[in-house]
């Protein structure tokens, strides 16, 4: 082991934990010393692991002296709790999306890491996806031209959070991608349905309209209680419309814009498909190894403030919508 392995700490080992700590063992310069999830049947079902990985019920049996990162997997009421306590501690933190359920908390984690000078990331999973990076690479350069529209679908008959609702648990994908896509955008209006299906719960269905004073409008439609699986992406630019299907992340198709007649509307035609290339590694591994990387260099996550808090101050408009 050279001195740039860095170990770390696992809290949280339920369905996406499982999930970081593959990721972790997979990854060279990670080295996973601890798991703590106070579920024993979480802890200590049978999976592969190193005799050097410790199972713990308790994250304040974490050796501190030992590691260099965290890693917070856990029901998002408890982030902030424990996040602070390895800030102060003076250990890295990375912690699963949402990093926070409102803005003073993430605020005061930020304080914190700035003051110890420690990396605090928040696992934003789709800023290190190459298909995402490729779209707003081609909203950049105005391969698209002037974007009216977007429009985020993720739906699902998937698991049914209590911790979290609905827009907590679901939108703050979609909102970080948009405030990654761009830099300056001021709501204007916003526009809110919400339905229950299931006989639990307040609301399992959400549509959500937001205008900003660009004259950009996005739609985001959420559904933990969908018959079907459906994850896209659709833009409409003044050039080229871009449709995204995350269920296929490896292509995103183009297709020039639609031709106005006097005979009413038509597509021109023309589509082809934009291969996406780096498909080699998934971006859960390649967001743990930029994590890794922030160690070393002791650079800012591409997840930064500005996103940070602009994705939460959007959940919280749609909250009170």
């Amino acid at each position: 082991m050279t001195n740039l392995v860095k170990n770390v700490a696992l809290i949280g080992h339920g369905y996406w934990g499982q999930k970081i700590r593959s990721s972790i063992l997979k990854n060279k310069n990670l080295r996973l010393l601890f798991i703590a999830d106070k579920d024993k049947k979480k802890l200590f079902f049978q999976y592969k692991r190193p005799k050097y990985t410790k199972l713990i019920l308790d994250f304040n049996d974490i050796d501190l002296k030992k590691i260099h990162a965290v890693f917070i997997v856990t029901p998002a009421k408890t982030h902030y709790k424990i996040a602070k306590y390895f800030l102060n501690k003076n250990i890295n933190v990375f912690i699963e999306k949402p990093i926070t359920l409102n803005i003073k908390d993430f605020q005061t984690l930020d304080k914190i890491s700035k003051k110890n000078k420690k990396i605090l990331m928040s696992g934003d999973l789709y800023l290190y996806n190459p298909a995402i990076n490729l779209i707003k690479k081609k909203i950049t350069n105005n391969f698209l031209g002037k974007i009216k529209y977007i429009e985020f679908n993720r739906l699902n008959c998937g698991i049914v959070r209590s911790d979290i609702n609905l827009i907590e648990n679901l939108s703050s994908h979609d909102i970080s991608i948009l405030f990654y896509f761009f830099n300056n955008l001021k709501i204007k209006k916003i526009q809110t349905t919400k339905q229950r299906i299931l006989p639990f719960g307040d609301y399992d269905i959400f549509i959500a309209s937001i205008f900003f004073s660009n004259n950009l409008k996005i739609s985001i439609k959420l559904s933990w209680c969908y018959p079907t699986k459906v994850r896209n992406i659709v833009i409409f630019g003044t050039k080229k419309n871009l449709f995204f299907n995350d269920l296929k992340p490896n292509e995103i198709k183009i297709s020039n814009k639609i031709i106005y007649n006097k005979n009413g509307l038509k597509n021109s035609g023309k589509e082809y498909r934009l291969s996406v290339k780096n498909f080699d590694k998934s971006p859960l591994d390649i967001e743990l190894n930029y994590f890794y990387n922030c160690l070393i260099s002791k650079n800012r996550p591409k997840s930064n403030k500005k996103i940070i808090l602009n994705t939460l101050k959007l959940i919280e408009k749609l909250n009170k919508s």
